[in-house]
């Protein structure tokens, strides 16, 4: 399987930036900080209503941080929900794959088809 080994540690978050209650808020920031010490690769499934509102500049962060991987995400309705990012959730053995290479899928944005 692919979550094996030393790879155990390896988890596949799936992060909805707005709306997320504090407790799981807490724990989820607790594990991220224990993979990143670590040197553990972290997978983000993208799921936001402002993705491409406020929460862009925090996507952008994100992105440029070593060790956190993205699922490839787009816009799942264009015209109803403009601001909305949501990852292609059949590309995550994809993603977990060359995560625990130390490379990050490409493309990460994508046209999404549901």
């Amino acid at each position: 399987t692919i979550l094996s080994g030393t790879a155990a540690a390896l988890m596949c978050i799936s992060i909805k930036i707005l709306g997320t209650l504090k407790v799981q808020s807490v724990i989820l920031s607790r594990v991220a900080k224990s993979l990143m010490r670590n040197g553990k690769p972290i997978i983000i499934a993208l799921s936001s209503n402002d993705g491409l509102g406020l929460n862009l500049k925090n996507i952008g962060a994100l992105i440029t941080n070593q060790n956190i991987y993205f699922v490839p995400f787009g816009q799942d309705d264009k015209l109803k929900k403009p601001y909305s990012l949501v990852a292609d959730l059949s590309r995550v053995p994809d993603t977990l794959s060359m995560a625990l290479e130390h490379d990050q899928i490409q493309p990460i944005i994508i046209e999404y088809r549901p």
